[in-house]
């Protein structure tokens, strides 16, 4: 265990009400009685680091001691599967493990939790060492930035790891939180209590989702007229039904559902064997062709099947598709797993790809169905089971790795962001710094006329930095197009260890990168300032060009534009003499060719000089 050093030092726990407790902590004794809940509290002095300490916990009949005890600096990491992703599985992190045998950094996770009310507890598997043998299941991010500040000050420093993977941060905010918010009051004030209420909610929102009203009568529906030859389902939901449909936008609903849609076949392959590969789907599967069954089975793995001659006829065929809950070996859910080639109708002669565009989509009502408790089905849900067993635990400060789950509403960030941060300080009753994560690089490199919610978010998370003791790590630099969980987790880190040195530790040093601060219009240039410039700006490009910028005119069109360093501000210009009335900078979901930098070596983060409407503008949290 490590205990926030410098900070009184506090201790709960519970017993039977009105029952005595004597709490012995190093050279230290003292007794409290329980309230009529069963929880006792105490508090001893602050300490600074030293030899290891004993705590010992009685009452009558039971003596419990931890020993082993550091006074040192605690912080606590949370967010999203990028915070939770392990070192084992991070670049480097086979090695990194090898040469783990750090005693004095030390790691205690909080296991996945949800709650409706705020728990007071959780199961602990206990503190574990940074060596070999535990330090790949410690959060990598957590890991490299507890290294650096270990070696850089040379005191132990314990991390509480609580994040989960795909969470909104409105699942992090408390109810009081969220009550204090005009944006989240009345959600807030409606919101469901149980999860028998937040079943009810999701059946009401599953209906409106699909029929245009949370009162839909589902016993109006003809399921006989499904099976005719002449069925287009015209007023079904289009939707894409590879992946998990709790991500495009049909949250927690578990059950039966139909897809459908219609292909060509050409005259020469209709009396062809034919074979039938539709990804992956644990669950009872029927395909029926025009109107008829002809095939019906359950797959533990891919899906195919063979389809006789003469089951199809020339031209337009319509396939409709009856499947279950996704019943994988750690979690259900709706849809089917494969890339797009793992979906196809084939023949000796010819290939008919079957996701080459959206099918339609249709519960289907008349079967059993429940709906998961599912961390993002409504607010407050992991602050109860896993921020609020641990509220007032003394700690030097927060870092955080959330945002690309929140990416679809990142204008409403702009209120969740802050709002999350204020209510945990409010609840430990301190302005502890709290340093998070920009955004990385993920997605298509589109621009501003196009859009970009990923932008919009690192925007967001940007301005949060008016927040006093805040400090934000751009790592659109180590991100990954491809791969939503970037790799490079030893980078996040070390810069999230550069703000934490400089806003929780006063250490003089360069611990941002360059932030936009102003911009002038010179003739046809936009000349910029910055903030964070440490030793001078530079170009991180083996021919010295600046990368990443548009420019726009009041018409509000932007063009990529020319940028050069002059005495430590940019220049920006578009080479047809084009008026920058507005300049945006890595503005995508992912900017990798923006290669603005300090000498320091910590880059730029993204920006936009204008205020036009988002992408984002308009979405909400329920």
């Amino acid at each position: 265990m490590v205990l926030q050093r410098n900070k009184p030092i506090l201790f709960w726990g519970f017993n039977s009400p009105e029952t005595m407790v004597k709490i012995k902590f190093a050279d230290q004794e003292v007794e409290a009685k329980t309230n009529p809940s069963g929880r006792w509290e105490v508090s001893f002095p602050a300490r600074n680091i030293g030899s290891p300490l004993t705590l010992s916990v009685s009452d009558k009949d039971e003596v419990i001691q931890v020993s082993d005890i550091l006074m040192g600096e605690v912080w606590l990491c949370s967010g999203q599967s990028n915070m939770e992703w392990k070192l084992r599985k991070s670049l480097g992190g086979e090695e990194e493990i090898k040469i783990a045998n750090n005693p004095l950094i030390r790691h205690i996770e909080v296991p996945k939790t949800l709650s409706f009310t705020p728990n007071t507890d959780f199961e602990s598997k206990g503190w574990k060492l940074a060596n070999s043998e535990n330090a790949g299941n410690f959060t990598a991010v957590g890991y490299y930035f507890a290294k650096k500040l270990q070696q850089d000050l040379q005191v132990p420093i314990g991390l509480i790891h609580s994040s989960w993977g795909g969470t909104h941060v409105e699942t992090w905010i408390s109810h009081s939180g969220l009550l204090e918010s005009a944006v989240f009051k009345k959600y807030a004030e409606e919101m469901p209590k149980s999860w028998a209420e937040d079943s009810v909610f999701w059946e009401k929102k599953t209906l409106a989702i699909f029929h245009g009203s949370e009162n839909y009568n589902i016993n109006q529906i003809d399921y006989k007229s499904f099976f005719s030859p002449d069925f287009n389902a015209e007023n079904w939901m289009s939707k894409d039904p590879t992946g998990q449909w709790d991500w495009k936008g049909i949250s927690s609903f578990r059950g039966n559902a139909f897809i459908f849609r219609k292909i060509n076949v050409d005259k020469g392959l209709i009396n062809q064997l034919a074979t039938f590969r539709f990804g992956k789907n644990r669950s009872v599967f029927k395909l029926y062709v025009n109107g008829k069954l002809v095939h019906h089975g359950f797959y533990g793995d891919q899906i195919q099947f063979s389809i006789p001659a003469n089951t199809f006829k020339e031209g337009e065929n319509s396939l409709l598709i009856h499947f279950g809950e996704n019943n994988r070996v750690t979690y259900g859910y709706m849809g089917f797993d494969g890339p797009k080639q793992d979906f196809s109708l084939d023949f000796p002669a010819a290939k008919i790809p079957l996701m080459d565009k959206e099918w339609k989509i249709h519960p289907d009502w008349s079967a059993k169905r429940r709906y998961e408790k599912w961390m993002n089905n409504q607010g407050t849900l992991c602050f109860n089971g896993m921020i609020a067993p641990i509220q007032g635990f003394p700690m030097a400060g927060v870092i955080w790795y959330q945002g690309e789950s929140n990416a679809g509403r990142a204008k409403e960030y702009e209120v969740s962001f802050p709002l999350m941060i204020q209510d945990w300080r409010a609840k430990w009753k301190d302005e502890f710094p709290f340093i998070f994560a920009q955004l990385s690089s993920y997605g298509p490199f589109n621009d501003s006329n196009t859009g970009s919610p990923w932008a919009e978010l690192r925007e967001a998370q940007l301005k949060t930095l008016t927040l006093p003791k805040t400090g934000m790590a751009v790592i659109t630099d180590v991100g990954d197009p491809n791969d939503i969980h970037p790799l490079n987790k030893k980078d996040v880190g070390i810069r999230m260890a550069l703000s934490a040195e400089k806003l929780a530790y006063n250490k003089d040093i360069v611990y941002s990168g360059p932030l936009f601060e102003k911009m002038l219009q010179i003739k046809n240039k936009a000349v910029l300032t910055f903030k964070h410039i440490g030793s001078g700006l530079i170009a991180k490009d083996k021919y010295g060009y600046l990368k990443g910028f548009e420019v726009a005119s009041s018409d509000g069109v932007f063009y990529f534009a020319k940028a050069v360093i002059v005495a430590d501000k940019v220049e920006v210009y578009h080479p047809n003499g084009l008026n920058p009335v507005m300049v945006r900078y890595g503005w995508s979901d992912s900017p990798i060719e923006a290669n603005l930098y300090n000498k320091d070596g910590l880059p730029a983060s993204p920006f936009r000089t204008d205020n036009l409407p988002g992408k984002t503008a308009l979405s909400r949290f329920y």
